[in-house]
């Protein structure tokens, strides 16, 4: 029988050695496949966490843009609007100047004729002849000593700027109102009206020494005297005044300051 071979000292070191080496390798090996695992495990969720801030950036500038436009489109639409009110209080300047241009019976050219048809929209009555410069027909007036009616042939006269009556219109004149003293004409409510003027045409000329009280024989007939005897009336005057100056100072309150 063969004898074995005991080990020699030096061999059971190395072979300790070798055994310790490799326990210790295989330890670094796991510890470096634990930090490569730490390692992208961190890598993921800061990767994560940077795609989610680039995310909200991307939704802010989105956001911003959108507002951006938003605010655009509402700046655009309210220099439209402005624009828009501007040349609509232009045009009502321009309108309420011409108005004002056209309802002047002072100036050189008027025609009354024309004038009325405007304001009535042509619905003229046979019962008064109105041309250029004149308004003639019979109205019904109440006498200013004996309150009792009394027909009259008006004739108003914008050449000799005055209304005059006559019992005929061959007769002598009997009795005039100047233009200048004509404050309002109008017809009165039939709430304020006595049983005895119910369902007469009224009108009134108000003037500065007197009431007169007058009535047409029609509807049609009042309302072209109301629309005659206004044109000079200073009432009317002030007012068509009045509203061409409001309308100016609304338009130049709405003009930009510089």
């Amino acid at each position: 029988k063969k004898k074995k071979k005991k080990k020699s000292p030096k061999t059971e070191v190395s072979g300790a050695m070798s055994e310790e080496l490799l326990q210790r390798a295989e330890a670094a090996e796991k510890a470096l496949a634990d930090l490569t695992l730490k390692y992208e495990t961190e890598k993921k969720e800061w990767k994560k966490k940077l795609d989610d801030a680039f995310d909200e950036v991307r939704q802010a500038r989105q956001r911003e843009e959108k507002l951006s436009a938003r605010v655009r489109k509402a700046e655009e639409a309210k220099e439209a609007a402005e624009l828009a009110e501007d040349e609509r209080l232009a045009a009502l300047l321009a309108a309420t100047e011409q108005e004002a241009i056209d309802a002047d019976w002072t100036r050189p050219g008027f025609n009354l004729a024309q004038r009325v048809e405007k304001m009535t929209g042509g619905t003229l009555s046979k019962e008064i002849r109105i041309t250029a410069r004149k308004a003639e027909g019979w109205v019904n007036k109440v006498g200013q000593m004996r309150k009792a009616w009394k027909k009259r042939w008006f004739v108003f006269d914008l050449d000799n700027k005055t209304v005059r009556y006559y019992e005929d219109p061959g007769k002598p004149e009997k009795g005039s109102i100047p233009f200048e003293s004509i404050t309002r004409v109008y017809s009165p409510p039939e709430s304020t009206r006595s049983q005895a003027d119910a369902g007469l045409h009224l009108f009134v000329i108000d003037t500065l020494p007197r009431t007169y009280f007058c009535s047409a024989n029609t509807v049609e007939a009042m309302k072209l005297w109301i629309e005659v005897l206004a044109t000079v009336s200073q009432a009317y005057a002030s007012e068509r005044r009045s509203t061409l100056r409001r309308v100016s100072v609304g338009a130049l309150k709405q003009l930009p300051t510089a």
